[in-house]
């Protein structure tokens, strides 16, 4: 499974195996026409800050990075 990190200055993922799966959330919503893809993020597009759906994920990082564990996802 990849994860998005919390704890990073820039968005970075870290994949698992179902073994060593951490805690984590599962968060849905519907898609805008500002929505941010994973193909955005891994392709490093330039305009996603600039979209709606980029200060979505900013806040629910920072959600994750307070209410989550001590560890350093």
């Amino acid at each position: 499974m990849r994860l998005l990190k919390a704890r990073t200055e820039h968005l970075e993922f870290e994949e698992f195996s179902d073994q060593d799966l951490p805690f984590s959330a599962i968060l849905s919503h519907t898609w805008g026409e500002e929505e941010v893809s994973l193909q955005d993020i891994l392709w490093g597009k330039r305009d996603i800050d600039q979209r709606a759906g980029f200060i979505k994920i900013m806040q629910t990082r920072k959600l994750a990075a307070k209410h989550g564990d001590d560890t350093d996802r």
